[in-house]
């Protein structure tokens, strides 16, 4: 009996490594850049650097350390520890990280055999003080909800101890990256999908990303903010901070599953992906499962596009109608066949084989092109309110702030 347990913990080790061998989430590294950009650049008419020297009086700025670190770094790196929380096995967070705005629910399903669910990251990212790692740190890599990095924020502000106020403003700025990690992950289909994908768009992305490969670098250079009237509907009764709003502000539902309330930015980030984009497991399902994106709203085009077998001219999905089109350009949704070089080739070989869609560097690059820009925009927009207030500072021998509240 003991060797059976041994055995099944291993196989859970084994798989949990081989989770973050692969992809369960945007990459780590895109996290950390698009982190990275918001934090060193005014975005959307906001600067982290301007705010800490105005209302902090941190003479460095974003330059400015605690704990060694400068804070653009933990904001950074908060990007990463979302996911791979140091000495914590990585991506046991990650299961919170999705959330389907037609069912308001979290991720639930199998992956890699086992049957896996979480919280909604709406849910995740409200989380009561101390209750994402109830048990230890070490559990699941520590607290940094909403309510979490306002508290270190509180204590930074108003500790005597200069020691305390390293510590606390260290995970402020930490836990302002973890949290701006969990909006970004709602521009990824997937995670709006409750689709337990493996490699994908995740990937494409950050190819571009490590390639500095223009389309990427327009994205982050141009981000798309939300519409900052979301943050006054209606608050959601289970996460009931305003921030809600940023990943699902409950305008496209289930029972009112309308893909034209998802152009602009009047809308959550969960919902632009959900209703405008597909993912990569069980693709075909993806067009039966979901009311939007719909195959009959799509035109097929040809495209060059080389694989390993050879250049050829490809046929794609172009999404022109019902939500996003692109300025009226479209863009490519899915491939329309998985075998379609074989089929060009060899006619014979297509004899009551059905057409599977496919998603390809080509589509992966115009996902690219739509999503980035939003995934920047928004999270510099969480940033943004949570430093919204104007302080009142006037330091003391020992240097004591004043707080804002929310």
């Amino acid at each position: 009996m003991k060797d059976i347990s041994i055995k099944r913990i291993t196989a859970c080790i084994l798989l949990v490594i081989t989770m973050s061998i692969n992809s369960y989430a945007l990459e780590v590294e895109t996290h950390k850049t698009i982190n990275e950009h918001i934090a060193q650049n005014a975005v959307n008419g906001f600067s982290l650097g301007i705010y800490l020297e105005d209302q902090l009086g941190f003479g460095n700025g974003i330059d400015e350390k605690f704990n060694s670190l400068e804070v653009w770094k933990w904001i950074r790196d908060g990007g990463l520890y979302e996911d791979k929380p140091p000495w914590v096995i990585p991506y046991l967070r990650s299961v919170n990280h999705f959330h389907n705005p037609l069912t308001e629910g979290g991720f639930s399903g199998y992956f890699y055999g086992l049957l896996l669910s979480g919280d909604s990251a709406v849910i995740w990212a409200q989380k009561p003080l101390g209750t994402q790692s109830p048990i230890s740190d070490y559990i699941l890599g520590g607290n940094y909800s909403w309510h979490d990095t306002r508290d270190y924020f509180y204590r930074a502000l108003t500790s005597a101890s200069k020691t305390d106020r390293e510590t606390y403003f260290a995970k402020t700025f930490r836990g302002m990256g973890q949290l701006m990690h969990l909006v970004e992950d709602m521009s990824v289909p997937s995670h709006t999908r409750d689709d337990a994908h493996v490699v994908g768009y995740e990937l494409a992305v950050d190819k571009l990303r490590a390639k500095l490969d223009p389309i990427f670098l327009n994205a982050i250079a141009n981000p798309i903010p939300f519409d900052p009237s979301i943050l006054n509907l209606p608050p959601n009764p289970l996460a009931p901070i305003p921030i809600a709003k940023i990943f699902d502000a409950d305008q496209y539902s289930s029972t009112s599953p309308d893909p034209t309330v998802t152009v602009g930015t009047a809308i959550g980030l969960s919902e632009y992906a959900n209703a405008n984009f597909v993912s990569e497991g069980l693709l075909s399902a993806n067009f039966q499962d979901f009311p939007y994106p719909r195959i009959q709203d799509t035109t097929i085009i040809g495209k060059s596009y080389t694989s390993p077998s050879g250049t050829y001219t490809r046929q794609y999905y172009l999404k022109n109608c019902c939500g996003e089109t692109n300025n009226g350009n479209g863009y490519l949704l899915a491939a329309v066949d998985y075998f379609d070089y074989w089929r060009q080739k060899y006619p014979l070989f297509s004899v009551g084989l059905p057409k599977i869609p496919v998603l390809d560097d080509n589509v992966y690059k115009e996902y690219a092109s739509l999503l980035i820009p939003r995934a920047v925009g928004y999270s510099a927009g969480l940033l943004d309110y949570f430093f919204r207030g104007t302080l009142e500072i006037t330091p003391p021998a020992q240097v004591a702030y004043a707080f804002t509240d929310g």
